[in-house]
């Protein structure tokens, strides 16, 4: 079953998420290309080559996807008309922060520290650690259980008369991975939401949600706010009677008209607000 969508779409069109896109080639190389030339034709006066930009004399195809009669998705060589570019490319490369090389510094500034004395830095201000390659030595043997290694250390102290200072690293990440939104799944909003943070507009979605529902019950009658605080909790149309007695039927019969009005007022003040 596929869910209801209640997002309207005047509120939504101005939501969307960031993306690299990859257009290829750029509208700078077309023209670089342009003038650099040579302009190459073929024996039929059509420009087959411009510089490094190749062009359908209609005879060329390249590889893609189309809808049969049934809805499936399958592979399709497509002709190209003649005096279409070949080669280019036009696609959505990755969602921005997501999974791209290329983005990985922009990544790493957003937890990391300040670069620049004018940067406020990243969230945790700590500074991103490079990889030391150590020396290689000759093995060394050490203690083979836990109880010998506290003996050793403590060996170790009893013949120290002057301990050395301990020098204080400052707050720092590890050497890798190499993108440190991986140290955090949680912060980070997967590009296929199947995992990281909620996102930011049903986050919105839900406080405006709320702020709707107090104000729509702020302009109840408190008699009204008690009986649906009470129908809350309630098993029993008596239990919402809001007045004691004896005679369950009774109770019963001015619980359900107390709760039938308390809806009815809250759908009007749903509607006035409207």
């Amino acid at each position: 079953m596929t869910p209801t969508n209640d997002n309207d779409p005047e509120e939504i069109s101005d939501l969307h998420a960031e993306r690299h896109w990859d257009i290829s080639p750029s509208v700078d190389e077309i023209m670089r290309q342009v003038k650099k030339g040579p302009v190459v034709r073929n024996d039929r006066g059509l420009v087959i080559q411009i510089g490094t930009l190749r062009f359908s004399d209609g005879t060329q195809t390249e590889s893609g996807f189309k809808l049969t009669v049934d809805g499936k998705v399958v592979a399709h060589q497509f002709t190209l008309p003649a005096g279409a570019m070949i080669g280019t490319t036009d696609k959505e490369r990755t969602v921005r922060g997501g999974e791209d090389a290329a983005d990985e510094s922009a990544s790493n500034r957003y937890f990391g520290a300040p670069k620049r004395p004018d940067d406020p830095g990243g969230l945790f201000q700590a500074a991103f650690s490079k990889p030391r390659r150590r020396k290689s030595k000759a093995k060394r043997t050490g203690p083979q259980t836990k109880a010998e290694a506290r003996q050793w250390l403590d060996d170790a102290i009893a013949n120290t008369p002057v301990m050395p200072a301990v020098t204080r690293c400052p707050d720092g990440f590890p050497a890798g991975p190499k993108r440190l939104a991986h140290l955090w799944p949680g912060l980070v909003k997967t590009v296929t939401g199947g995992s990281g943070a909620s996102g930011w507009e049903d986050i919105v979605s839900q406080r405006e949600r709320r702020n709707e529902w107090h104000r729509w019950v702020d302009e109840l009658k408190p008699i009204d706010r008690a009986v649906m605080e009470a129908a809350r909790t309630a098993r029993t149309f008596a239990e919402v009677s809001g007045e004691g007695g004896t005679h369950k039927r009774s109770m019963e019969r001015r619980g359900r008209k107390n709760l039938i009005a308390a809806n009815d007022n809250l759908m009007a003040a749903i509607k006035s607000a409207a």
